[in-house]
């Protein structure tokens, strides 16, 4: 049977054949990988590096971006498949239409929690990349994001949000393991949102505004975060839009920030939580001993600046 596949996909001589193949044929195969006989899966893992070759320098042929997702997200995260669909799904992103990825926003956040750190790096670079690609949501888009109904993944999307609008634009020619951190990150949470390194937004400063700035835009909006949202993600967004408020290198990014702040409900000062993380991002966090995430730096001064001014009201 594999020997059959492989003969079709290597006969697809036309686009409109390969992308036929991929459609009906990419997703079976990898749930085929996890319960093949090791020579099965040998002969399997030689078709889907065939496939690539094909797919390489084609970027017409649109992988199943929708039933990558979910398969890969009704797969025990452990099984051996996990790392061709997690490939596969980065690779969907990139050509994805502008429904699908906003479809897979919410499913992405929600399959983000509860892995492994080397499986969390890929979907949050899916993740990102659909943010950017798909442009000003209207608030029909929005609102299906479905984080009312979702807190867990709103929390996802707030804290992956605060950790990008620290994030600093780059050189294009630095070596990615050389990049600095930025103030109020860790290495691991620079290497989440950045790919460690390697994401296009990270030395093109045009996709770094423009996926902050449509980050932004979610985060700011009231029918993402309606008024009636709990006092914990209110607290939380208060504090990714004040990271955004104050963006250094994007003015665009830094007045949305601040209008969006203007039209929030007022934050609880003197919540434990609005302290607890005010406190954090001024002073950092020394040891990573309780905390399996890597210790943090101090935000910027500017950031540091503005939460002195709402500590003194707590």
């Amino acid at each position: 049977l594999i020997e059959s596949i492989q003969l079709r996909f290597a006969l697809a001589a036309s686009d409109e054949k390969m992308q036929k193949l991929v459609n009906l044929l990419l997703v079976p195969l990898l749930d085929k990988l996890d319960i093949a006989s090791a020579t099965v899966r040998t002969k399997i893992i030689g078709l889907l590096g065939q496939i690539n070759k094909k797919l390489k320098g084609r970027p017409q042929i649109v992988l199943p971006f929708g039933a990558l997702i979910k398969s890969t997200f009704e797969k025990e995260p452990s099984g051996f498949s996990q790392s061709f669909r997690l490939m596969y799904i980065t690779m969907a992103v990139s050509n994805a239409d502008t429904q699908s990825l906003v479809e897979a926003i919410p499913r992405l956040l929600e399959g983000i929690r509860g892995r492994s750190k080397a499986q969390q790096a890929p979907l949050a670079t899916a993740l990102l990349t659909a943010v950017m690609k798909c442009g000003e949501l209207d608030d029909t888009q929005i609102k299906g994001l479905g984080f009312d109904s979702s807190p867990h993944s709103a929390e996802t999307l707030l804290a992956c949000a605060k950790d990008l609008f620290l994030v600093n634009p780059v050189q294009q020619t630095q070596d990615p393991g050389a990049i600095p951190i930025a103030a109020g990150l860790s290495a691991d949470s620079q290497a989440l949102v950045t790919n460690n390194g390697k994401a296009s937004w990270v030395s093109d400063k045009d996709e770094l505004q423009t996926l902050k700035l449509n980050m932004a835009r979610i985060v700011g909006s009231g029918q993402a975060f309606p008024v009636e949202a709990s006092d914990q993600l209110h607290q939380r967004r208060f504090m990714a839009l004040l990271c955004a408020s104050v963006d250094p290198y994007f003015q665009k990014v830094a007045d949305y920030g601040k209008d969006s702040l203007k039209r929030m409900r007022p934050v609880d000062y003197e919540s434990r939580l609005f302290v607890d993380m005010a406190n954090t991002m001024f002073l950092g966090t020394a040891s990573a001993k309780d905390n399996a995430e890597l210790p943090r730096s101090p935000v910027s001064p500017a950031i540091r600046l503005k939460l002195l001014g709402y500590l003194s009201r707590s």
